[in-house]
């Protein structure tokens, strides 16, 4: 099967071993129609397994999140202490402390600026792609 983009909302498929799309009737449509059909067919199922590897789409409980802070060498007083002094006293450094202490919905969700300030992963010695790679680490792992 070729898949190629002729540019982004016009999609083509080439593979005429593929049956032919039908109305529910089961008049057949055209095979450019059909074409497109398993054109778009491939692209969402290429979506959905990107999908399962963006830790964005994981958030962590407070269990996982202590056990990703362990995994790097970290604790919440270390993370605490890059906030800090990443993020100058005020309102914003207590909505970021708050954030940490008692997250929204009671989740910790990887695309929160915090766990992506580049002034709070340096005070902590980390990067992006350590991050991300421990918090797919840790997405399953439940309470004992």
């Amino acid at each position: 099967m070729t898949v190629t983009v002729e540019n982004p909302s016009k999609v083509a498929i080439e593979n005429n071993d593929l049956p032919i799309v039908t109305y529910n009737g089961g008049i057949p449509r055209s095979r450019e129609y059909s074409n497109n059909h398993y054109a778009q067919q491939a692209i969402d199922k290429e979506a959905a397994e990107a999908a399962k590897l963006d830790p964005k789409n994981f958030p962590l409980t407070r269990f996982q999140f202590s056990v990703a802070l362990n995994e790097m060498g970290k604790s919440m007083d270390d993370l605490r202490a890059a906030i800090n002094g990443a993020i100058p006293a005020g309102v914003q450094r207590s909505v970021a402390l708050a954030a940490i202490e008692n997250p929204p919905g009671d989740a910790y969700n990887r695309d929160n600026p915090l766990f992506s300030n580049d002034d709070i992963l340096t005070a902590l010695g980390l990067d992006a792609a350590t991050v991300d790679a421990t918090w797919m680490a840790v997405k399953d792992i439940q309470s004992v």
